[in-house]
Order: C-alpha cells, then sequence, then structure tokens
C-alpha cells in the first residue's frame, strides 16, 4: 500500500480493493468487494446469534429457566 502514489507515509486512505484494482484490474476489484460484503454480513449474523444467547441467558437468570 505504501507503494501507491501520493501514500508513501499511509497518509491516504487507500483500501485493499482499490490496491487490488490498481494492481489486478477491474474483475480483483469486484472480487474483493464481494469477500468483504460477505465477511461484514458473516460478522453481523454472528453478533446477532450471540447478543441472542446473552439475551437468553438473562431470561433464564431472571425467570429461573421457566421459559
Amino acid at each position: 500500500m505504501s507503494t501507491i502514489r501520493g501514500n508513501e507515509s499511509f497518509q491516504a486512505n487507500v483500501e485493499y480493493s482499490t490496491v487490488a484494482h490498481l494492481y489486478l484490474g477491474k474483475k480483483a476489484h469486484i472480487g474483493m468487494q464481494i469477500l468483504l460484503f460477505f465477511a461484514l454480513q458473516s460478522v453481523n449474523v454472528s453478533s446477532i446469534v450471540i447478543s441472542n444467547q446473552v439475551s437468553r441467558g438473562h431470561f433464564d437468570d431472571m425467570f429461573d429457566g421457566s421459559i
């Protein structure tokens, strides 16, 4: 990322998909965007599952496991 013009000291905001576009072409850029989308969606799903498990544990504690 430091070899990109204007970003020698990492002062610019350059994303990985932009680097893929500059060095590998448009198809790699689109592929990186798709991979990023799936990675962010997997984090969202896992966060929902974890918060559901925590909430379920709190309800079990509050109502002595009768739910």
